[in-house]
């Protein structure tokens, strides 16, 4: 992988996006601070470089045991055959199989599961401003993955393990886990703990952490 990355990657910078240079012109004709407040906010909607410079490829290669992601900025045929190259790897130098289905190809627009994260790319539209220090103003901060815990799917998991069931409105509510129901109240408690502690644990890192209260 190492190699691949060396190989692919070309270019120091994305060429001049023209969109955003119109709006640089545009900004500086402006004849109100209510166009140049207009002009500004859509410079913050819109990229410095041109996402689709043909000659501007990065690739990002991370790895967890046998759980891997590749990250390109490229097009979907570049990572099509990277795919391919990857799978004839791990077949010839490790006499492993590459999992079609779950290997996937998406558009980082799109969430994508990692280790049991949830990750995506925010859009351009989320940017915000933020206070740069002393002397320096203020400057456009842009965020770029978001790393969330899924909690959809791990109340589909509860209720597939039948701890919790959807009411006719469809909204998810608690189950008796008759089970449990000849063990001591000590023993119930440390069960269900157990459950919490290993989920807010696992997802500490995670976004949208408050959110795992919905779980709990």
């Amino acid at each position: 992988m190492e190699r691949t990355v060396e190989r692919y990657e070309t270019g120091k910078n994305r060429r001049h996006n023209p969109e955003y240079q119109k709006l640089v012109h545009l900004r500086k004709k402006a004849k109100t601070m209510r166009e140049r407040k207009m002009y500004l906010n859509l410079l913050r909607k819109v990229p410095h470089g041109d996402p689709m410079d043909p000659n501007f490829k990065r690739m990002m290669y991370v790895r967890y045991a046998d759980d891997f992601i590749i990250l390109i900025t490229g097009s979907k045929d570049e990572a099509q055959m990277i795919k391919h190259q990857v799978k004839a790897a791990l077949k010839s130098l490790c006499g492993a199989e590459l999992n079609d289905q779950k290997t996937i190809i998406t558009n980082m627009q799109e969430s994508f599961f990692f280790l049991g994260a949830e990750i995506r790319k925010l859009n351009r539209g989320t940017e915000y401003t933020g206070y740069g220090g002393k002397n320096t103003g203020n400057r456009v901060i842009t965020r770029r993955l978001v790393i969330n815990a899924p909690v959809n799917k791990l109340l589909k998991d509860m209720e597939k393990a039948n701890m919790v069931r959807r009411n006719q409105g469809g909204k998810i509510i608690p189950k008796s886990c008759t089970s449990l129901t000849n063990l001591t109240h000590y023993d119930i408690i440390n069960f269900y703990n157990y459950k919490i502690m290993g989920i807010l644990n696992f997802f500490s890192f995670a976004s949208n952490y408050s959110k795992l209260g919905s779980v709990i």
